[in-house]
């Protein structure tokens, strides 16, 4: 009976509190900001993913920043653009709407993203961290082909996990 009683009567390791997690998902983002600032030969995900691992961001979060780091710069460096709230993330090859403002990862990113830029930004920095953004990489198609930027609608992204 005793047996039974300290298998049920232990208690459960206490969740890490959110503000820790936060906080130290905030730390790896400006971490993931620097290197990507002081890395000028990147050019695939997974080398970048690599660089994040080898620099102690780790397995969980260093996908999650290459994904929506990007799309935070992008959007902060064009504040004038009416940008979609909702985007298509496919896990498994079911397709989920979700909101970025209703997405954890990504308003912790674009809160770090907004910091940094009200702190005297890197133009470098800036630039290799936007030109990982497919929006951009779609607006400035259309532009350099003539379009305007008012006149430009994007399609919700699609996020393939």
């Amino acid at each position: 009976m005793k047996f039974f009683r300290s298998l049920f009567s232990k208690p459960a390791a206490p969740p890490q509190p959110e503000a820790a997690t936060s906080a130290s998902f905030a730390r790896e983002v400006l971490k993931a900001i620097v290197l990507l600032g002081e890395s000028e030969h990147l050019s695939t995900d997974e080398e970048i993913l690599r660089l994040f691992r080898d620099n102690g961001i780790s397995e969980t979060d260093a996908p999650e920043i290459l994904l929506f780091l990007p799309i935070a710069f992008v959007r902060r460096w064009m504040p004038d653009y009416n940008w979609r709230d909702d985007y298509i993330e496919t896990i498994h090859g079911t397709q989920i709407e979700r909101k970025y403002s209703e997405t954890k990862n990504y308003q912790l990113i674009w809160a770090v993203t907004q910091s940094y830029f009200q702190a005297a930004p890197r133009e470098n920095v800036i630039k290799r961290v936007c030109a990982r953004s497919a929006e951009l990489h779609a607006i400035n198609h259309l532009l350099s082909h003539g379009e305007l930027l008012e006149d430009i609608e994007l399609a919700p992204m699609t996020i393939i996990r």
